[in-house]
């Protein structure tokens, strides 16, 4: 002990008073550190006063008046902070002062730190002891902070940054009392982290191990006199320094204390001094600080401070007596002999001056009364409760094993340790030298026992999820690595609910992509996988919420009735307008779980949009991400864990330390915020808070003053009581929250100054209060504008809550359904009416923001079918619904903001009549109050437009689009350019390769070739002509209307009936017109079934149609989707009209129509998807082709290949790119420490930003690189690597250097060093560098010529396509066309071409670099061909999209014009008055009389002696439509034609199955291109390549001549009028349902026929009624509808073509066995993709309303018919019985029936001459729809000669009509039944109708729609005949051969059209 206290320099007072003076300072400071954070005192005065009180105690040694005034100073001022406390009870403490202590022992860690200048407030803030300041502190509980409980160890445990996250995290809850203190908190803690920046990021364990070490030599100093003499000169070495003397006994104190603690703590150490782990440190301590505790330690009393006074004592008393001896002796000497000295003098003076010099002692107070008897007792305590608990080592290994009890001792240790302390500090004062060693050496073992704990405690349950933040985010430590490698799969295993390091990653990775310009390629699987897993977690919640929600609702339970309505109304008010009155405000939380699937939902909305946004500032995002990743540490940090470690490193946590400080930093020194960015109800505003607690503070300092004058005033406690609980308020509550507090004080103040005398007035107080409520109040009404805005925000919000539901239907089902091997065809149209529901049903306040989100998923799904192609299906469907639905986005957007416009000025008239210029408080209060109602009306009805159905818009009128209707369909691309070839391509070629020479013309010749693909691949003239002629057709159309609309009269009168009648005329003449002209155009009326089934619906359509994505879009394409979409919209309008329509057009007519619109809605389907098949293939041929160009560039670089490892070259792009993002970041960070620090770095920071505008060029070359096939690279990108590279590695050394010189810097400068970094590890490169195998450059170029092959192979099978043009006279010409057209993008084989390049450029890294460039040049020699080729594809893509865009057009005017008719009729005017006229025509309606159907049911008017003989058919039509409905499968055939033709004969095979000319479409191109596998280089014309261009022209005209002559010979050949359907290979292709439904038709069909019909005896004709006459036009469409002619064959001319026999019949029934076999070869090689459509377009459907398909399967039935077979007079459509200005029908009938029968006219001619009896207007009108008369002219004397000739055979007709019926009338009296049943007894047979035939070998073929039985077939037929020779109007159907069908006409055969008049007679018959 003495050697030890001998060494230790403790100060103690030297006199009592001084000691006296010592305690009364210290107490004054104990005093004010209790009453420093109970005032509201600024921090700097106090730190002034706590600095002059430790002045104070410095002066103490002084001992003068001064000092004794000073203290009466410090107690008066500590009166009055006592009085102030007393009155005001506010107890604060440093929001940070844990973390002020910590920053406090990192400073004194440090040596260096003593020379930075911190801030004097920091040990004030750290709640450090004042009398530290003067007071000479321990060096090892400085060091530890070890009396701090909570920070001990603080540098050790390195938990400081995590804490001041976590503060910051939680920065929120801090009260207003508190904000003054903690803007200065932050602005301290700011400052001092950045002046210690260094000293924090620096590694401390190695401080301990440096102290204790020192400690070492201090002991062996103290002890040196035992320790061997080499130990003693090793003090200053590592050696070992604890050797004992040998003569030392084994039994010395020393040598056991030192064997047993001193030396094993040296060997821990020194052992492992570098990596010495923190257990074996808390060893070593632990071992020396007992061994010294030993040393120090007696068992008996023992003061040190007695043996040098005693010696001193003992000095001085011998040298006095020596001296007074020596003085005797001196002066007997002198007395005896006169001198001084003598030998005994002599020998006393050197006796005497062995004594030395008297020794010098410290100055030691002692009590008058000992005190070591106390003080031994604190030793004993110290040696049993201390000395011998200390744990050895072995208890600290048990320590580290988790062992509870071992634990419990050792804190059981330090308890002991604790009270031991505070004893010996507060009881021994006069001992302070003795105490103060002990102390210090508890206060070691203390630390070493914490240090153990410290390393045996266990780790944060977050150690792995702060891990994983920290490693996958920039400037936290994480190495770009990550970049390369991203394969993240460490996120997994960390879920916490939603709370997930998953979603840190998805953060990160859409901040890193921004950052690499990557957005669009593609993402790792750990994206996929977060997603994913995140749904499938939200899956098991709300799996478990509804189990619990079944649970709950077991039982019932009130849920509310209408009275709750008010209820939900003052919810949603006090929700936007929160009053804050109540009591429990506290508890009212609006802050979310972070485990809410709403708030997660929402996270991955815009994490999911992100990932595709490329507007950002990468910086910013960067800096976001920093700050997030700051936030989520701080808040995943434990901060009860007080004894364990941080998992991360301090130095990576510096830099988001910084961010957050100063991100705090400015939010809470905020000087003012904006009226318009934040939310007053819901949002903090620290400006304003700031201003009320100042004027808090100054309301409480005044009043404290009136209540010491008036204690008893009720009215002071409450001002003060209210400023109290002002304060305890948050800081972050809304203004609307402390505004309600501050009324209340600012009535008491009112209260107060009603009663106050000037001289105890609170006037300024009570006028600051007010300015400030009147300006809160008025703030208020600034933003009340926002409101609408919030609104949208709540509608953002609840669109991105439907994440989850949007996923699983798009992303999650899919992935299942392809998990169990099925299709999702099928899934594709549920989605799809999914999405639809979700779009339509939507608000339209959310219907823009759930398009937004249905893009983001379908980019999304984009990256998903990179890895799954499965996906493509799923991608075409959201990519055409989004095209489809986004159209709405304007009108929607359009409506909510007029909607929005008409409400602001409503709220702005609110805010006038609010506008506050009052300055009373209540009465602000109260306007307040009922603006709030004012202004949650205007907001409701926000909500309500917000809420608004979108399918009401949706409904409406299709978005126009003014643009759309300018685009014209006429702009087409021009001619190809030519390209002229590289010359030193080929002489490269010459000179390299041999078989140069030899190798065919076409590829020498490559302009010559070019040239020729140029001319084969242009487009006819009139092919050309097609989309502006279809174009003014529209135009026409719409003219034709408006004229016809604008003529019409308003009202009807007398005066105007006849015009009108005569307009009504013209529109139906128009409306019939059309209908030809559409069915001329090939279109027809029965679509089959399954082809109706597929287009039914949007779904259907869209989920099968490609989009359209091209990067070379045009305007066309643009207008041709919006017209398309239109066409779309109003299809269900026109299918509802077959149900209900406007009686002005009957049913036939609009079941026709619409028949015809499904098949065009068919033929725009297949334009648009042949467009969008050849538009995305263009895409990819774009790519392959911009490669094949950038092989070959001579002038700018050359090809080679990659020398290095392909990743390697990719990770230097990448950190080439993000370098310029991250230096920025830095240079952002280092600005902040340089202002915090008050630090300049301005050179750095130059230095810096040139290195980032370096890496920022370098990144924009790397950009510009042109893309290369794989694994090739050129001259300036393997420059631009090298650059990079060498930039890199220079950039690296430059900050290492920049570190060693500013090592304050380097925890950013290190951080952005790691981004230098190039390796990438091994794993990496594993597989990636296979050896190819070797391809020579012979074999590429066979491959690139088998390219070109192919190409020109392409080039003719589409010259082909082409075949004989089309005119439009030509019958299907549309459709034909088309045809043509989608055979020749067919044939072009674009995707397969694209592969084709794909494959070649792939197989180029096989080459050796010395053969790369020959095959370069010989690419470059192809590349002509390859881009003529896709000039010629773009070319035709053009034209598609013009055809596309007229035909689309034309469609879409049909559709408008037909709904119009369908819905209004033909518009006729409404009528003036109840006149005669419209009497008579109501009466007409209800008899059958005039046009039209019965307008009501009479049957209830009909009296039993009435005759029925005029509602005879119309009893019969109703009795069988009847039978019909009461059959299961029954149709409605009403109004149809039943009868079947020839032309629809020769469509069917020897079995009866149909083949339609329509299922053949696709197939058509295999007979010119064939398959893919047709597609063969070996195909190609070598002769019509290699040889000269004019011999190539030569060999066109002449088989352009062949052509034609063939062409004109088909009129006359036999078997040419065969279709293509009628092949063996569509047999094969029909589906065996279409022929079984066929059969059964025939089945049926035959048994309703009547059991008498086929024994009749045949009666002839009589010989001059020739029914028969010459053929119809070549106008006809081959698709079939007979009715339309009766419509408007007024314009058709006479054909004059002779009549064949009818032996002619049957040969041309079949195609000769050479055609036959030529069509199989054709079909054999159909497309597999269109098959499945076109067969069930040749199908045919059973409702089929046109004689074709099914109809003719019933043999003999439906052949051979009268053309009257079917006639139903009372149902004629009125386009097919127009009158001549209300002529009898009848008597006209009879007159064209004799002039048929005079003159061998046909029916079609007497119908056209009697349409040309119209008036001259009408006629006009009917040439404007027909297309004919629209491109050709029609000679005004071939009109009339027909007009002549239809007069004469209209008198003809009638006079052979009456014969003939004179003739039935006797023939059926004679053949009367003789025994007529009861109920036919009255039946007068006189008029019954019979079956004419032509002689007596024929069959009748009288057909009946039912099985009637003979009574019904006698009495309808006799009532039918009785009712045709009356005087009654009669409506005949118009002549069947107008109705024949030849399909054949498609192939240009006119003979065919005139086969079938001969096999047709007129033969009247019962009416059906």
């Amino acid at each position: 002990m003495e050697l030890i206290w001998s060494q230790h320099e403790s100060r103690t007072p030297a006199t009592f008073r001084q000691l006296n003076l010592s305690m009364q300072i210290e107490e004054l400071a104990d005093r004010f550190d209790g009453l420093i954070w109970s005032t509201s005192v600024p921090l700097s005065r106090l730190n002034k006063f706590r600095e002059s009180i430790a002045g104070v105690a410095r002066m103490t040694e002084l001992i003068s008046d001064e000092l004794g005034s000073d203290l009466e100073d410090i107690q008066k001022a500590l009166d009055e902070l006592t009085a102030e406390r007393d009155l005001l009870p506010e107890v604060k403490s440093p929001y940070l002062q844990p973390e002020f202590e910590a920053l406090r022992q990192y400073r004194a860690a440090s040596a260096a730190a003593a020379a930075v200048e911190i801030e004097p407030t920091l040990g004030l803030l750290a709640a450090q002891p004042t009398k530290t300041l003067w007071q000479q502190a321990s060096v090892i509980a400085d060091l530890t902070g070890i009396n701090s409980k909570n920070t001990a160890l603080a540098t050790i445990r390195g938990n400081f940054p995590l804490a001041v996250l976590k503060k910051m995290e939680c920065l929120a809850e801090a009260p207003l009392k508190s904000l003054e203190l903690l803007q200065q908190e932050i602005l301290v803690m700011a400052a001092n982290t950045a002046k210690l920046t260094l000293i924090v990021t620096s590694d401390h364990h190695s401080v301990l191990l440096c102290l204790l070490e020192k400690l070492h030599h201090q002991i062996a100093n103290a002890h040196k006199d035992y320790l061997h003499p080499y130990s003693y000169q090793a003090l200053g070495s590592d050696h070992n320094i604890w050797q004992m003397k040998e003569e030392l006994p084994p039994s010395h104190y020393l040598r056991n204390i030192v064997e047993r603690f001193l030396r094993p703590s040296w060997a821990l150490v020194k052992g492992n001094d570098q990596h010495c782990a923190l257990k074996d440190t808390a060893s070593a301590w632990i071992l020396f600080f007992t061994g010294c505790l030993h040393l120090y330690v007696t068992d008996r009393p023992f003061d040190p401070a007695l043996k040098p006074i005693v010696a001193r004592d003992r000095h001085r008393k011998r040298t006095t007596k020596l001296q007074k001896k020596l003085s005797a002796l001196q002066h007997f000497e002198q007395l005896t002999t006169g001198q001084d000295t003598n030998l005994r003098c002599r020998f006393l003076e050197e006796k005497l001056g062995s004594f030395g010099r008297e020794p010098d002692i410290q100055a030691v107070l002692r009590p008058q009364f000992s005190q070591m008897g106390q003080l031994q007792a604190e030793f004993s305590n110290i040696l049993q409760s201390i000395i011998s608990r200390s744990p050895e080592q072995h208890k600290l290994d048990l320590l580290s094993n988790g062992d509870q009890s071992v634990n419990t001792e050792m804190q059981v240790l330090q308890s002991n340790i604790t009270q031991t302390i505070v004893r010996l500090d507060q009881s021994f004062r006069m001992y302070d030298d003795i105490t103060k060693p002990l102390v210090e050496m508890l206060h070691g073992l203390s630390s070493g026992l914490v240090m153990a704990q410290i390393a045996a405690a266990p780790a944060m349950s977050s150690a792995e999820a702060l891990g994983f933040i920290c490693q996958s985010t920039p400037f936290f430590g994480m190495r770009p690595i990550s970049l390369a490698w991203q394969e993240h799969e460490k996120f997994v295993g960390l879920d916490n609910g939603f709370d997930s390091s998953g979603l840190k990653y998805l953060e990160n990775f859409t901040v890193m992509n921004s950052m690499t310009n990557n957005s669009s390629a593609s993402a790792p699987i750990a994206v996929f996988k977060v997603f994913h897993e995140t749904y499938e977690h939200w899956k098991q919640q709300l799996n478990e919420d509804q189990r619990k929600d079944l649970a709950r609702s077991s039982m019932y339970r009130y849920r509310g009735g209408e009275a709750d309505a008010d209820v939900d109304d003052e919810r949603d008010f006090d929700e936007l307008f929160p009053s804050f009155e109540a009591a429990d405000e506290q508890s009212q939380s609006r802050s979310r779980s972070p485990n809410d699937p709403r708030a997660t939902a929402q996270l991955l909305a815009h994490y999911q949009r992100s990932l595709f946004a490329k507007e950002t500032d990468p910086v910013k995002r960067l800096v976001n991400l920093i700050q997030s990743s700051s936030t989520d540490i701080g808040r995943l940090f434990e901060s009860e864990l007080v004894l364990t470690r941080s998992p991360l490193p301090t130095q990576a946590l510096a830099c988001g330390l910084l961010l957050k400080l100063d991100e705090n930093a400015e939010r809470m020194n905020v000087t003012s915020t904006k009226p318009s960015s934040f939310n007053f109800y819901n949002e903090a505003n620290v400006a304003e808070a700031q201003k009320l607690v100042s004027i808090v503070r100054r309301l409480q300092a005044r009043f404290v003053q009136l209540k010491q004058a008036w204690p008893e005033h009720s009215t002071l406690d409450d001002v003060l009581a209210t400023a109290t609980e002002l304060l305890a308020l948050k800081h972050t509550a809304p203004i609307a929250r402390l505004i309600t507090k501050v009324e209340q004080l600012h009535a008491y103040v009112h209260q107060w100054q009603m009663v106050a005398s000037r001289e105890y007035t609170a006037a300024e107080i009570y006028d600051l209060l007010t300015r400030l409520i009147v300006d809160w109040r008025r703030l208020e009404l600034s933003t009340w504008s926002r409101l609408f805005d919030m609104e949208d925000k709540r509608c953002e919000e609840e669109v991105d809550s439907w994440w989850f539901v949007a996923y699983e239907a798009i992303v999650a089902a899919p992935l299942s359904i392809l998990e169990s091997g099925d299709e999702l065809q099928e899934h594709t149209r549920g989605l799809f009416k999914t999405l639809q529901d979700f779009i339509v049903d939507s608000a339209i306040g959310h219907f823009s923001l759930r398009i937004r989100m249905l893009q983001s998923f379908r980019d999304y799904v984009g990256l998903i079918r990179k890895s799954t192609p499965s996906f493509a299906i799923v991608h075409n469907t959201l990519s055409n619904f989004l095209a489809y639905y986004s159209r709405y986005t304007a009108s929607i957007k359009q409506t909510l903001q007029n909607g929005r416009q008409v409400l602001e000025k409503d709220m702005k008239d609110v805010l006038l009549l609010a506008s506050w210029k009052d300055t009373n408080v209540n009465a602000l209060r109260d306007s307040a109050k009922r603006s709030h109602r004012k202004l949650f009306k205007v907001v409701r009805k926000y909500r309500s437009l917000l809420a608004q159905p979108a399918h009401g818009i949706i409904e409406q009128a299709f978005p126009d689009l003014s643009h759309v209707a300018q685009v014209s369909p006429v702009l087409i691309r021009g001619d190809v350019d030519t390209f002229d070839l590289d010359e030193r391509a080929l002489q490269v070629c010459e000179q390299s390769l041999e078989t140069w020479s030899e190798r065919p013309a076409r590829f020498r010749n490559i302009s010559t070739t070019v040239a020729n693909m140029s001319s084969m691949s242009q487009m006819h003239s009139p092919i050309l002509e097609l989309p502006p002629i279809l174009d003014q057709l529209t135009n026409n159309l719409c003219e034709d209307v408006r004229a016809l609309r604008n003529e019409t009269p308003a009202t009807a009168t007398k005066e105007n009936i006849d015009l009108v009648k005569h307009l009504t005329t013209r529109k139906r003449k128009l409306f019939s017109d059309v209908l030809k002209n559409v069915r001329h155009m090939g279109f027809r009326s029965n679509t089959s079934t399954d082809v109706l089934s597929q287009q039914a619906s949007l779904a259907g359509i869209l989920t099968k149609m490609p989009p359209l994505e091209t990067s070379n879009s045009s305007d066309q394409l643009g207008a041709s989707e919006y017209y398309l979409h239109q066409l779309f919209r109003m299809m269900p309008a026109v299918r509802q009209a077959s149900g209900s329509h406007s009686e002005d057009i009957n049913g036939s007519e609009v079941t026709r129509s619409v028949g015809y619109f499904e098949s065009i809605l068919l033929a725009v389907i297949k334009q648009r998807t042949v467009l969008g098949e050849l538009a995305t293939n263009l895409n990819l041929l774009d790519g392959m082709v911009e490669k094949m160009q950038n092989v070959w560039k001579p002038d700018s670089y050359i090809v080679s290949l990659y020398t290095s490892n392909e990743r390697y070259s990719e990770q230097v792009k990448r950190l080439v790119h993000c370098l310029p993002h991250i230096v920025a970041t830095g240079c952002l960070i280092i600005e902040k420490h340089g202002k915090f620090g008050q630090l300049s770095h301005d050179r750095v920071l130059a230095e810096l930003r040139e290195w980032r505008e370096q890496f920022r060029t370098l990144a924009t070359a790397m950009e510009q690189e042109p893309g290369l096939p794989e694994k090739l690279t050129f001259s300036e990108a393997l420059s631009n690597q090298e650059q990079a590279r060498s930039s890199l590695d220079r950039f690296r050394l430059d900050l290492q250097k920049k570190i060693q010189d500013n090592p304050n810097l380097a925890f950013v400068l290190q951080e952005i060093a790691l981004w230098t970094d190039m390796d990438i590890p091994s794993e990496m490169t594993n597989g990636h560098m296979d050896r190819v195998v070797p391809l020579k450059v012979k074999s590429f170029d066979q491959d690139l010529l088998k390219l070109c092959d192919t190409i020109l192979v392409a080039i003719q099978a589409f010259e082909k396509t082409k075949g004989e043009t089309f005119t439009l006279e030509d019958r299907n010409w549309l459709v034909n066309s088309e045809k043509t057209l989608s055979n020749g993008v067919k044939a072009l084989y674009v995707a397969k071409i694209s592969n084709l390049i794909k494959g070649l450029l792939s197989i180029m890294c096989q080459l050796t670099q010395e053969e790369l460039p020959l095959a370069s040049a010989l690419m470059a020699m192809s590349l002509p061909v390859v881009l003529q080729y896709r000039g010629i594809c773009y070319r035709v893509l053009d034209y598609t999209a013009s055809r596309s865009l007229a035909m689309n057009k034309l469609a879409t005017t049909l559709a408008q014009s037909f709904t119009q008719i369908a819905s209004k009729g033909l518009c006729n005017p409404s009528q003036a008055g109840p006149t005669e006229t419209s009497k008579t025509e109501k009466l007409e309606e209800g008899t059958g009389l005039g046009e039209g159907e019965g307008a009501e049911d009479i049957s209830k008017d009909i009296q039993d002696d009435e005759d029925l003989t005029d509602l005879a058919q119309e009893g019969q039509k109703s009795k069988e439509d009847e039978e019909i409905a009461d059959q299961e499968d029954a149709v409605n055939m009403d109004q149809e034609e039943l009868e079947g033709e020839m032309g629809n004969a020769e469509e069917s095979d020897d079995d009866g199955n149909d083949v339609s000319d329509e299922g053949s479409d696709d197939n058509e191109v295999d007979e010119e291109t064939g398959d893919v596998d047709d597609l063969d280089p070996n195909a190609v014309d070598e002769k019509l390549w290699d040889d000269e261009s004019q011999e190539t022209e030569k060999e066109k005209e002449g088989e352009k001549a062949k052509g034609k002559s063939k062409k004109d010979d088909k009129a006359h050949t036999e078997g040419e009028q065969t279709d293509d359907g009628k092949n063996a290979e569509d047999e094969e292709q029909l589906s065996e349902r279409g022929a079984e439904e066929g059969e059964e038709v025939a089945q049926q069909e035959g048994e309703m026929m009547d059991p008498r019909a086929q024994q009749e005896e045949n009666l002839d004709l009589p010989d001059e009624m020739d029914l028969d006459g010459p053929d119809k036009t070549s106008g006809e469409s081959d698709l079939g509808d007979s009715d339309i002619d009766a419509l408007s064959n007024a314009d058709n001319e006479v054909d004059e073509d002779p009549i064949r026999p009818p032996s002619d019949i049957e040969t041309d029934d079949k195609a000769s066995p050479k055609e036959e076999q030529a069509i199989q070869d054709q079909e054999m090689a159909a497309k597999s993709d269109e098959a499945d459509l076109d067969k069930a377009d040749e199908a045919g459907s059973p409702v089929d309303t046109e004689p074709e398909d099914g109809e003719e399967l019933n043999e003999g039935l439906l052949q051979n018919r009268n053309d009257d077979a079917l006639v139903d007079k009372d149902n004629v459509a009125p386009s097919e019985a127009q009158g001549l200005n209300g002529q009898d029908v009848d008597n006209e009938a009879d007159t064209r029936m004799q002039e048929n029968m005079a003159s061998g006219g046909t029916g079609t001619a007497n119908e056209e001459a009697q349409a040309d009896q119209l008036p001259q207007a009408a006629a006009k009108e009917g040439e404007l729809g027909n297309l004919q008369d629209k491109t050709q002219e029609t000679s005004d004397s071939r009109d009339q000669s027909s007009e002549d000739y239809t007069s004469q055979a209209f008198k003809k007709l009638g006079d052979a009509l009456e014969t003939w019926h004179r003739r039935q009338r006797k023939i059926q009296e004679a053949r009367s039944s003789p025994a007529p049943q009861a109920e036919n007894a009255d039946v007068d047979m006189t008029n019954t109708e019979l079956e004419h035939l032509a002689d007596e070998n024929s069959k009748a073929d009288t057909q009946a729609l039912g099985a009637a039985t003979e009574d019904q077939a006698n009495t309808l037929d006799q009532r039918a005949l009785d009712n045709e020779t009356q005087d009654q109007p009669r409506d005949f159907l118009p002549d069947e051969t107008d109705k024949i069908q030849d399909e054949d006409t498609i192939m240009e055969e006119p003979d065919a059209r005139q086969i079938s008049n001969e096999k047709h007679q007129e033969q009247p018959k019962p009416t059906t």
